[in-house]
């Protein structure tokens, strides 16, 4: 098999490349899957490389299935022993095998979103917090702002410099000790508890170098300082480690990607090989520059320009509209006049927003015209109630120590067991120690009163039950057939009230065929736990199966709402959209405070890293198209229940004007779009490393400062401060550096043009 066959230049290269480090720049629309599948396929087949000593890894299970079937199709059935999948799914493998040797119970469960979010509200309201000042899902994100960066409840208790982050170490530190004892892990525990197994097991860290002689790590520019330490671990002793991304589409800083991490790949391995994949195989050249115009205004990245064959293109149709509905009511004429001239399907155009909450305009718009809609990124089919009571039940079984799903289903059929029952059920359980599932099967009438302890004896025959059937149970339809059966299940779904009992039901037999799926493939395939890599000593036991399954469907990306196969245009997030890709994209909400979001001009967190990650979703946005696009905004907007004036985009004003169609754009009274280029002098780049990856910034303004060092200011959010750093000119480019007087708000940086700031006299 020729492997180079119809490859460029670049791409050869890659493939080649079998000794040392190796950095692909990727660059979007390159051919990155075709690279690295014929890589490790030229390892396989050319330089006789074990399949099973390769580890592959991906950010989605969807990019993993995907190299897994490229890979059968050139390397044959030696592709089922590649170890590939995403960072969470390889780090539970190896914990399964050896996470014994750090005191992990081999039979942990995965704590999903929904039960981090259930555990952190109780653990609020055992300890009297006010969880309306610390809202679960904040504590959630700064605790896992932590564990991406290996800091422990300790570590974030010896750095605490107010109340309120005190608050969240205390949290931290409850919450580390009640996953302890559910045996229990939650997603960001993956990583963290695999990077402890080989940094505090010498055996486990030689084991694992040794075992595998190529690493390879896709989408780089996402990865955390976690999933960096882990797979420099892996690959300490071999050194060839190959890492492909693109750092102009890092875009989940907000879940712990650091950008800085593949730009600074060649300082951690000086000898690495760089590789860049320049040549566009999606987009017209057009988009590509339009596309440039935007990033290359970006200081933190890599010199690099996309390049197609397909020259020229249609220019980029810019529209204002008076509001969003005016906005949707456009974007549905234009697809259906599109459909009729160029004879194109439904599915052909993709509607990229910012936020999930510009969708209801283009529901109604879409409605209104009899065109079919998909929205993509709604809810999952693994967070549906009927799957995640299913999955608690097998999670019951598998570890009678998860309290959290058994609170679950403690009272899934209906039993007559209330909120109060099961509080006190709790309460119990943490005085005395005990699980759950302990105190509901041993506490007799004289612990729990007469009252609970009748109402709990259903419960506990269905549950002595149950546990005999997982144990005598050969797969896992059979238990699931056992669970649906003993807990009149059905019966309970086609009582349901909404009117939507024989959908949840249809849900429910879907999941049993992905169940029936997994058994097969678990007759077929070894996960990875071929002989050489399981250590006989790791006590693997339990129900046949059951908790790679239960680890498979907390892992699984889910599938969104909407039927499947229809020709409906397809609505998501620009953040859903990375990876895809569709012959017209439309692009909603250009605005100052939508695309660039808020928070990146005047909240919190903003300055100029922040903007520079919006810019770099605009980014992706502009490059999922292969023929044309569509950018409009509205002059006003309700989102979030407020109506508001707004502006248009910084990012018009930096695509090539010559690239523009503007037709549309004067209707709403505007001739040109204001320029908001913004200036940041940032602390933490250099001028050194700005020239070596961007142009030099604007000149700067003649206006003067609006702010002078030393003025006092209020801010809506952050109250009281004094400017104690400022731009030495005015303009579109003014900032501020503003020291607030609360110690949660700290010091802020921000642009004065956006920025809601007052001066206190």
């Amino acid at each position: 098999m020729d492997l180079l066959a119809g490859l460029n230049e670049p791409q050869r290269e890659a493939v080649l490349h079998v000794s040392g480090p190796l950095l692909i720049f990727a660059g979007a629309g390159s051919g990155k899957t075709r690279t690295l599948t014929h890589r490790v396929a030229n390892l396989i087949l050319h330089h006789r490389v074990p399949a099973g000593r390769i580890l592959a890894v991906t950010f989605t299970n969807k990019a993993a299935r995907e190299m897994r079937e490229r890979l059968n199709q050139l390397v044959g059935a030696e592709a089922n022993r590649i170890w590939m999948g995403t960072f969470h799914a390889m780090c539970a493998q190896m914990l399964r095998i050896h996470g014994h040797l750090i005191g992990l119970d081999p039979r942990f469960v995965i704590f999903d979103t929904d039960d981090s979010t259930r555990l952190m509200k109780e653990i609020l309201r055992d300890a009297d917090i006010d969880s309306d000042r610390y809202p679960a899902p904040r504590m959630l994100a700064r605790i896992s702002d932590a564990k991406n960066n290996l800091q422990s409840p300790d570590d974030l208790q010896s750095v605490a410099g107010s109340p309120y982050h005190r608050v969240v170490a205390r949290v931290f530190k409850m919450y580390q000790e009640r996953l302890k004892a559910a045996h229990a892990l939650d997603f960001d525990d993956l990583l963290g508890e695999a990077v402890r197994l080989v940094t505090e097991s010498e055996w486990a860290r030689e084991h694992w170098s040794e075992r595998f002689l190529h690493v390879m790590i896709d989408e780089f520019q996402d990865v955390n300082q976690a999933q960096l330490a882990w797979a420099k671990a892996l690959a300490s002793k071999h050194r060839n480690i190959c890492v492909v991304g693109d750092d102009d589409q890092s875009i989940y800083k907000w879940r712990g990607a650091d950008v800085k991490i593949i730009l600074d790949f060649e300082k951690q391995y000086s000898d690495a090989h760089i590789i860049r994949l320049e040549q566009n195989y999606r987009s017209t050249q057009n988009i590509l520059d339009a596309a440039h115009g935007v990033i290359s205004n970006n200081f933190g990245r890599k010199a690099k320009r996309l390049w197609t064959q397909t020259q020229g293109g249609e220019r980029i149709v810019l529209n204002g509209a008076a509001n969003a509905q005016e906005e949707a009511a456009w974007v549905v004429r234009q697809i259906e006049l599109l459909q009729r001239e160029q004879h194109l399907k439904l599915s052909d155009f993709a509607i990229l927003c910012r936020v999930n909450a510009q969708s209801r305009p283009f529901e109604e718009a879409f409605m209104r015209a009899r065109v079919p809609l998909k929205l993509v990124g709604t809810q999952r089919f693994y967070d549906r109630k009927e799957i995640k009571d299913l999955v608690s039940y097998l999670k019951v079984l598998y570890n009678p120590n998860d309290n959290i799903a058994l609170g679950r289903i403690i009272n899934v059929p209906a039993r007559g067991i209330g909120a109060t029952t099961i509080e006190k059920l709790g309460m119990i359980a943490r005085e005395s120690g005990l699980s759950l599932r302990d105190v509901i099967l041993n506490c007799g009438q004289e612990v729990l009163g007469r009252a609970i302890n009748m109402k709990l004896e259903p419960l506990r025959r269905i549950l002595i039950t149950l546990q005999t059937d997982a144990e005598n149970a050969r797969s896992v339809v059979e238990l699931l057939d056992k669970v649906l059966d003993r807990t009149n299940y059905y019966e309970f779904l086609r009582g349901d009230r909404t009117g939507n009992g024989n959908d949840r039901v249809a849900n429910v037999e879907e999941f049993m065929s992905a169940a029936s799926v997994f058994d097969s493939r678990m007759q077929d395939e070894d996960f990875g736990f071929s002989d050489e890599s399981r250590d006989p000593e790791s006590p693997m036991e339990g129900p046949p199966y059951l908790g790679l399954f239960l680890e498979s469907s907390a892992l699984e990306s889910g599938t969104e709402s909407g039927a499947t196969g229809e020709d409906a245009t397809v609505l998501m997030t620009l953040h859903s959209a990375k990876g895809l890709e569709f012959p017209i994209v439309f692009m909603p909400g250009m605005e100052q405070g939508l695309l660039p979001h808020s928070r990146a001009l005047w909240g919190e967190q903003s300055g100029p890293d922040e903007l520079e990650e919006e810019r770099r979703l605009c980014y992706v946005g502009l490059t999922r198209a292969q023929q044309r696009i569509y950018l409009s905004y509205a002059t006003q907007r309700t989102l979030h229940g407020r109506t508001e004036s707004t502006q248009p985009s910084q990012f018009i004003d930096e695509l090539p004007p010559q690239l523009i169609d503007r037709s549309g754009f004067a209707r709403v009274g505007a001739s040109s779009v204001s320029s908001y280029a913004t200036t940041w002098e940032s602390s933490g780049s250099s001028s050194s490393s700005r020239s070596a990856f961007a142009p030099a910034a604007a000149p700067r303004s003649s206006e003067p400062p609006r702010y002078r060092v030393g003025e006092r200011l209020k801010h809506p959010t952050f109250g009281e401060g004094v400017v104690v750093n400022a731009s030495p000119s005015g303009g579109a480019g003014e900032w501020v550096e503003v020291a607030f007087l609360s110690q949660d708000a700290g010091k802020k940086k921000l642009a004065v043009a956006f920025a809601p700031l007052e001066k206190v006299e």
